[in-house]
């Protein structure tokens, strides 16, 4: 039998097979078990001329990807192809698509990936596909999370008494995503405290988390201390003034 004939014979009994093992992507939603035979036919050994396909970056969580087709060729058996990791994984093989990680493929097939990028920012997946002995790797990859605070401020208290424990007002942190480290430091034994929490000297925060300052006034009549807290890489200044000689309190 010639080698063409023998390329038809096989892809008749592959596609025979293929109708009796899965469906087309929408209609298969089980992959089948390890054990389970693939068709009539049996993967051979070898590999196909190296291919690759190009990683994905700076990707929204949750995004449907697919990659280049690629032509198969190198080989004359069939060859077992395997896909590893990934989210959602669908194999598009010959412009048909199987939700499936097994599948036999033959000289001249042409074979592509679809998968979601990962549930999480800043994270990578490799998604592992294999023919044969040949191996490569496709990398997936979401964005990194925003980690800069919007501008935030505390208003300056002025005319405290002295040596009185004070608080600010509570402001709403915005504009970033994921959690950051909070911490705070200055004079008079500062602290501050998250949604109405403890008082504490470092914690991390999220976005939409509300914030209040604590401080002692200084000592001495007339006299500034300066606090700074920290959020991630953003930080600001909070000042308490106490009262001159003869000066009544003021309240915020």
């Amino acid at each position: 039998m010639g080698i063409w004939k023998f390329k038809a014979a096989c892809r008749l009994l592959v596609g025979l097979a293929l109708l009796g093992a899965a469906g087309v992507a929408g209609a298969a939603t089980h992959e089948p078990p390890p054990d389970q035979t693939l068709g009539v036919l049996r993967p051979g050994e070898g590999r196909p001329q190296p291919f690759s396909f190009p990683s994905e970056t700076d990707l929204e969580p949750l995004m449907v990807l697919q990659t280049p087709s690629v032509e198969l060729t190198g080989f004359e058996e069939p060859l077992l192809m395997t896909v590893e990791g990934g989210t959602d994984v669908v194999v598009i093989q010959n412009d048909r698509a199987f939700r499936r990680r097994r599948t036999l493929v033959l000289p001249g097939d042409t074979v592509a990936v679809s998968a979601r990028s990962p549930i999480t920012l800043g994270t990578t997946e490799e998604i592992v596909v294999s023919v044969g002995d040949y191996e490569t790797v496709w990398k997936v990859s979401t964005r990194d999370p925003n980690q800069i605070p919007a501008p935030f401020s505390f208003t300056s208290l002025e005319g405290q008494e002295p040596a009185a424990g004070v608080t600010s007002e509570i402001i709403s942190l915005r504009g970033f995503e994921g959690e950051l480290p909070a911490t705070i430091h200055g004079e008079g034994q500062p602290f501050f405290r998250v949604n109405q929490g403890e008082w504490i000297r470092s914690g991390s925060v999220a976005a939409g988390d509300e914030v209040q300052l604590f401080a002692t006034a200084p000592e001495e009549f007339g006299e500034s201390r300066e606090v700074v807290l920290a959020v991630g890489p953003r930080t600001t200044r909070w000042t308490v003034t106490t009262r001159g000689v003869g000066e009544t309190v003021k309240f915020p």
